[in-house]
């Protein structure tokens, strides 16, 4: 059994202790919680804590609690698992509040941990599985490998853009009668090059954009989304009927899974609309999947628009 406590030079380490469960919940349930899972109940952070107190138990092993020294306050976790569920043991580390962020406390407990396994137990290497395409407050999670999840539903799979769906963005920009409440019209080489930032947008966010499908004939039918550029109060759920997909609850069905995935699996905290005062479909739209409006507000691109507030999917009716 590896040491029940380490220290490095500044923070003291030892295995987990009862006193740390409200902590260590509050963490989970919170929104750091999201690239652990994000239990929703106290029964369910329980189970997790149980594991990670079991697994020392167990294995003889297992994440330690890191304070400061000299202070009581635990600051994270930080050790090695190995559920039955993982191939071989994995280095994992926390930090439970947003203040202790950025001092490297994470690093420093991580990295004595590792050392600690180490030596002790022989292992010639850990791993880390980390989470990605998820929302990171306060800065952006750029990668140009593109790994845009496909979503399915009754009768559509949403896809990450390609090249040929520049065609109906294309017709649809064309029409200055359907384009003016996404912005207004715009020529061929306008929309290739708003088309290719949409592309770009998921790899400086991971998040964006997918292109709605029949699910039975693979036609593009519009696209959904979460859309933040520059400028942008807050990530945006947006979308585009094409002319095909008018009338059929084709976009409730697209939007209202592409919303939920990125509040459960992106894990992005909020989301609205915002929408041009006139565009009398979209806040139709809004309004069925439960958005409220909650202001007008002047957008940088195009002037007067009214945002709508959407619920989490927990609160929807």
């Amino acid at each position: 059994m590896i040491a029940s406590t380490l220290t490095t030079p500044r923070l003291a380490l030892r295995t987990p202790e009862s006193a740390d469960f409200e902590h260590y919940a509050a963490f989970l349930m919170g929104p750091r919680g999201r690239f652990f899972g994000a239990p929703k109940t106290e029964a369910q952070a329980r189970e997790v804590f149980d594991a990670l107190t079991g697994h020392w138990s167990s294995k003889g092993y297992g994440p330690w609690v890191f304070t400061l020294k000299g202070d009581a306050r635990a600051l994270g976790t930080a050790g090695v698992s190995q559920p039955e569920t993982l191939p071989e043991p994995e280095l994992i580390w926390s930090i439970w509040r947003d203040e202790d962020e950025g001092k490297g406390y994470a690093a420093e407990a991580a990295i004595a941990a590792r050392t600690a396994f180490y030596a002790e137990t022989g292992a010639a290497s850990v791993v880390s599985y980390i989470a990605r395409c998820r929302w990171q407050p306060g800065g952006l999670r750029m990668s140009l490998a593109l790994n845009i999840p496909a979503i399915e539903t009754e009768r559509l799979i949403l896809r990450g853009p390609e090249a040929g769906d520049v065609e109906p963005l294309t017709a649809f920009f064309a029409d200055e009668a359907r384009a003016w409440g996404f912005g207004g019209g715009l020529d061929r080489n306008e929309t290739w090059r708003w088309f290719a930032s949409s592309i770009g947008h998921w790899a400086l966010h991971g998040y964006g954009l997918w292109t709605i499908t029949d699910k039975a004939t693979g036609t593009p039918l519009g696209i959904t989304g979460v859309w933040n550029p520059a400028g942008w109060p807050e990530p945006e759920l947006s979308w585009v009927a094409f002319t095909e997909a008018e009338g059929k609850g084709i976009m409730y069905e697209a939007a209202l899974a592409a919303s939920t995935h990125a509040y459960t699996e992106m894990g992005l905290p909020a989301l609205s609309s915002n929408i041009l005062p006139g565009n009398t479909r979209s806040i139709a739209l809004a309004e069925r999947l439960g958005a409220r409006f909650e202001k007008e507000y002047q957008n940088v691109k195009h002037g007067t628009e009214l945002l709508y507030r959407h619920p989490a999917p927990e609160l929807r009716a």
